[in-house]
């Protein structure tokens, strides 16, 4: 069942504390990190930059990212502005700027956030984003240092709201083209919920398929690190996270392919 709201507040205040707790254990900022093109540097100043702007959106303004086809050059673009080189000193700011968004948040009567490219999501799927960022900003950063990052299920959940409200947006048009397929995703412990593929667009549902091609069921912390693009699907089908049946269930390979990464 999609989570509450202040269920996605806890989350965002557990994810964002473990990364800037990270950011201050003495890291050498020049250090690349393992499988980005960034340095640790790099990575803090992206969070601290993206937690400014999750202020600003939480405060009604709108996203800096105003495409979401060019948030690449959007990132690099803010990484180039932004200053900052002190580890501790951004730890402080990303604090500082996810305190307000939350109070922020707090104070919103209305129930829908501006997000990226001109869009708006309900205000736990925008929360959820934010957990996204420090989960797997965080994980980056925690490979790179050889730690285990473990995903607690309570801030997976906040996640998938997230993800099941974007994936229509995160469609990848080269994968996607000509693919007519219906996946019944049932993750663990949340809301069952289908992804009707038809030619390059996408239409995501809560509940059953009525008909569909494959029917999964999935752990919701695998299933992050999947489409967050950090794992692949076959470990988590040899580990029994995750299980596929239906009529074409060897389609269930083939879904993280589909989307771009959030």
């Amino acid at each position: 069942m999609a989570s509450s709201i202040g269920t996605a507040v806890a989350a965002v205040e557990r994810t964002h504390i473990r990364v800037t707790e990270l950011l201050r254990s003495g890291l050498d900022g020049n250090q690349r990190v393992e499988g980005l093109s960034w340095t640790i540097r790099d990575l803090a100043a992206h969070l601290t930059t993206g937690s400014v702007a999750y202020r600003e959106m939480a405060e009604g303004g709108p996203s800096p990212y105003e495409s979401l086809e060019r948030r690449g050059e959007t990132n690099q673009q803010r990484l180039d502005d932004e200053p900052a080189e002190d580890l501790g000193a951004m730890a402080d700011q990303i604090e500082a700027e996810i305190a307000r968004m939350l109070t922020e948040v707090g104070l919103r009567a209305d129930d829908v956030v501006s997000w990226h490219g001109g869009t708006s999501l309900p205000v736990t799927a925008f929360l959820g984003s934010v957990v996204g960022e420090f989960l797997f900003h965080g994980c980056d950063l925690a490979t790179t240092l050889g730690q285990k990052w473990p995903i607690d299920r309570r801030d997976a959940l906040p996640v998938l709201d997230f993800l099941v409200a974007v994936t229509p947006l995160m469609v990848n048009p080269e994968t996607s083209r000509g693919v007519t397929t219906t996946y019944e995703v049932r993750f663990r412990g949340y809301d069952t919920t289908t992804f009707a593929f038809d030619n390059g667009t996408l239409a995501v549902s809560t509940g059953p398929a009525t008909r569909a091609d494959v029917r999964m069921s999935i752990d919701p912390s695998a299933f992050l690190r999947v489409a967050y693009k950090r794992a692949g699907l076959t470990r988590p089908v040899v580990t029994g996270q995750a299980v596929a049946w239906g009529r074409r269930p060897w389609l269930a390979l083939k879904f993280p392919g589909l989307f771009q990464s959030p």
